[in-house]
């Protein structure tokens, strides 16, 4: 029975055209959480960036509550969009695989305007970290803020009122 549990918890995923980046999407309870993977040089052992997710319960979840995926080919490549809901507010995700690495581009609708916005990730190197860790850059103007304190990466949108907006762009180290 667990063994099922477990094989069954990845949904989905896309794979940049380089072959290194990688964006699982799994259920996590009433949403889809997602694990990005770097492998540089296509080696065995990944970075990963996996979301933090909130409860059902919070208004105000530290990543995106999106309930609905849907994986999209657009131009020859695969793009995953997905949309969520949480108390008033209502949020959408699209994941688009570069040749630089992934792009994400997300957006909250706030039915009030209070709580704080933002895409939180998890960071565990390889147990062999010969490269640098995976930068993370702003990809749209206004610039998101873009945080990283001891293993969490937080991303968080310019002040933008009840629409707000935030794109980024993971790829490797320059």
């Amino acid at each position: 029975m667990v063994e099922n549990l477990v094989s069954q918890r990845k949904i989905s995923s896309i794979v940049s055209p380089n072959g290194e980046w990688e964006v699982e999407f799994e259920r996590q309870q009433d949403r889809f959480a997602h694990r990005i993977l770097w492998r540089p040089g296509k080696t065995a052992a990944p970075w990963v960036l996996a979301s933090v997710e909130g409860a059902d319960t919070d208004n105000w979840p530290p990543s995106p509550p999106l309930q609905q995926l849907s994986i999209e080919e657009q131009a020859g490549r695969p793009i995953a969009l997905l949309v969520g809901m949480a108390g008033k507010s209502h949020w959408s995700m699209s994941v688009e695989p570069t040749d630089q690495g992934m792009l994400f581009d997300v957006a909250c609708r706030q039915g009030v305007e209070t709580g704080k916005l933002g895409s939180s990730y998890l960071l565990t190197p390889p147990s062999t970290a010969d490269e640098r860790p995976p930068l993370c850059t702003a990809a749209d103007d206004p610039a998101c803020t873009i945080h990283t304190v001891e293993n969490r990466l937080v991303i968080t949108p310019p002040d933008a009122g009840k629409l707000a907006r935030w794109k980024y762009l993971l790829q490797a180290p320059r």
